[in-house]
């Protein structure tokens, strides 16, 4: 179905079958999208703004430069899906499965992605400043000069992560595994690292001032320049 700039704001389309559908620029302003199946559909620059789409199925779906500011999306399957410059703030996405996702340079300030899988994903230049992230899983993602500022990123798995240039000050890292991680030249001043696994993490060159470490593990951890 070719959708493309359609006006469905308000709409109710809970568990509707729009697979592979284009609905580029497409107005969706508070609709009812929820156990929706759009993979692979087109929503480049359409406005999701409030929408509700919980349990939808995205997978593969183009959200390139998408609306999405107060979007409910809890549990949405968004795995491969390409979110590049989407703007996200404030969305919901709690347990999510974002899994090879790219989202790189999306703005998700103040998003809530508890016990979200982003592994493998690409976040780098994302913004997630003030964003929640407490047991979400960032395995192996790219987080290259993302911002992080303020985020609590507490009991989440970060191991073989790369974080290089990473703004993560003041940051919430409690507990949380970053084995195997790269921070080089990352900004952790004034970050929480208390109980936190930091096993062979490399933090040349990073920030660390006034950085709270306790009981923090950093066995073969490499601080040199």
């Amino acid at each position: 179905a070719d959708l493309s700039c359609a006006d469905l704001r308000g709409c109710d389309i809970r568990d509707a079958v729009l697979t592979g559908a284009k609905l580029h620029g497409a107005r969706l302003t508070s609709s009812a999208m929820e156990h929706s199946k759009l993979s692979g559909v087109d929503l480049t620059e359409a406005s999701l703004d409030n929408a509700y789409l919980s349990h939808a199925k995205l997978d593969q779906a183009i959200l390139r430069n998408a609306r999405l500011p107060r979007a409910q999306l809890s549990a949405a399957q968004l795995n491969n899906a390409d979110l590049r410059g989407a703007d996200m703030r404030g969305a919901i996405l709690n347990r999510a499965d974002l899994r090879g996702a790219d989202l790189s340079g999306a703005n998700l300030v103040s998003t809530s992605l508890m016990g979200t899988d982003l592994s493998g994903t690409n976040l780098q230049n994302v913004s997630l400043g003030r964003a929640s992230l407490i047991a979400a899983n960032l395995a192996h993602s790219n987080c290259q000069n993302a911002q992080m500022g303020n985020a609590n990123l507490s009991a989440a798995d970060i191991n073989h992560a790369n974080l290089s240039g990473a703004n993560l000050s003041g940051s919430k890292l409690m507990l949380t595994n970053l084995s195997h991680a790269t921070l080089d030249r990352a900004n952790l001043a004034r970050a929480y690292f208390s109980d936190a696994i930091l096993e062979d993490c490399s933090l040349r060159e990073a920030v660390l001032a006034r950085t709270y470490m306790v009981s923090a593990n950093l066995a073969r951890a490499s601080l040199d320049k």
